[in-house]
């Protein structure tokens, strides 16, 4: 029986759904050519909570979608029915200050101490090369003016040099997560 016919059947008995999702130590491989990835399960039985999987890997599943919106990544397929044109418009709608990223490495002009050798990033790689890093370390301080368009070698130069990890912006993020959760 299937995983539509018993949650059916399930409801018609008048059988609850099971909280408990049974863990598959070995799960299914994909059954796409040339790919060994073991599938994800796509949503858990109605009644004994057991995997319920697609038959395909969710990379190839995101892959093939893709191409069926004649596009090479799945990020792109949603920010298209978001109705953006780019990933990154996208992306920055949910961001305050990623409006004001770059598409280049500000450390060309060696601000941290030496030249940014990275040049010439491909426009599909822009959005995951490119970090807007803040000068003062203080995350919450998102004036255009303290933002900078790092890559990420450079921003993890900079973050390493500056301790910007430990910054008193820094530990107010992490005491208002905290406060969030209780």
């Amino acid at each position: 029986m299937g995983h539509s016919a018993a949650k059916k059947y399930a409801k018609l008995q008048g059988i609850g759904r099971t909280t408990k999702k049974v863990r598959d130590t070995n799960p299914p491989k994909c059954i796409t050519a040339d790919c060994n990835n073991p599938k994800v399960p796509m949503e858990w039985h109605w009644i004994n909570g057991t995997p319920v999987y697609r038959p395909i890997c969710e990379k190839c599943h995101q892959r093939i979608t893709a191409g069926k919106h004649g596009l090479t990544r799945i990020t792109q397929v949603v920010a298209k029915n978001a109705g953006f044109d780019r990933v990154s418009e996208y992306t920055n709608q949910f961001h305050p200050y990623l409006k004001y990223r770059k598409s280049y490495c500000e450390n060309i002009d060696g601000r941290l101490g030496y030249t940014c050798t990275t040049s010439n990033i491909p426009e599909e790689f822009g959005d995951s090369w490119l970090d807007t890093d803040h000068k003062n370390g203080d995350p919450t301080d998102n004036r255009p003016e303290n933002l900078q368009t790092l890559c990420k070698c450079c921003h993890a130069y900079k973050t390493w040099k500056f301790g910007d990890a430990k910054t008193i912006g820094r530990k107010r993020l992490k005491e208002n997560k905290k406060h969030q959760k209780v």
